[in-house]
């Protein structure tokens, strides 16, 4: 059996409903959580927590949604075709 650690979190816990759903090109989601860490605590003397739902490796074909891409890097040619496609996708 893998590690909990290497597998969606949804089979680890239930998280509740969000109160705002972001579906939005990445510099956009950046001002987002930007704005959502400014905002911390939440409330004053309790713990605050921000889920970001991420895909490992958006924008680049062959690294979207591999769990590999989550802890290794582009080598040589795979870095140079990664490169390629985020380039493309600008």
């Amino acid at each position: 059996m893998r590690s909990p650690c290497f597998c969606r979190i949804e089979r680890i816990v239930s998280l509740p409903e969000t109160t705002e759903t972001l579906s939005q090109p990445f510099t956009c989601a950046v001002d987002v959580v930007e704005r959502t860490l400014r905002q911390l605590p939440f409330e004053s003397g309790k713990p605050s927590c921000v889920v970001a739902h991420t895909v490992k490796g958006k924008g680049v074909s062959f690294m979207e949604d591999n769990l590999l891409w989550h802890y290794r890097s582009p080598q040589g040619e795979e870095y140079e075709m990664a490169i390629a496609e985020l380039e493309a996708g600008s």
